[in-house]
């Protein structure tokens, strides 16, 4: 019998945008979601910035707003914030 070899083909990789930031939302949407006004979480982003900044180019690391904005996000949440007052 002839050897039959397959070959798997991989699907094409999917990246989600992660560049969406508050810019698209407006000042009362910023406020509601992060519970900080957009001057603040500037001000926060210029605060953080030295400790918080990646070096590297490679993996496309978040910047500092993204991941101060995750982690408001996070805080905001009932959830989360209940599980630490146990």
């Amino acid at each position: 019998m002839a050897d039959i070899h397959l070959v798997r083909r991989r699907r094409p990789r999917q990246f989600r945008r992660i560049d969406r930031q508050e810019t698209d939302l407006t000042d009362d949407e910023v406020r509601r979601r992060y519970r900080f006004s957009s001057d603040n979480i500037d001000r926060l982003v210029r605060l953080l910035e030295p400790s918080l900044q990646r070096p590297t180019r490679r993996n496309k690391a978040l910047t500092v707003r993204q991941q101060l904005l995750l982690t408001l996000r996070l805080g905001c949440k009932e959830q989360v914030i209940s599980f630490y007052l146990r």
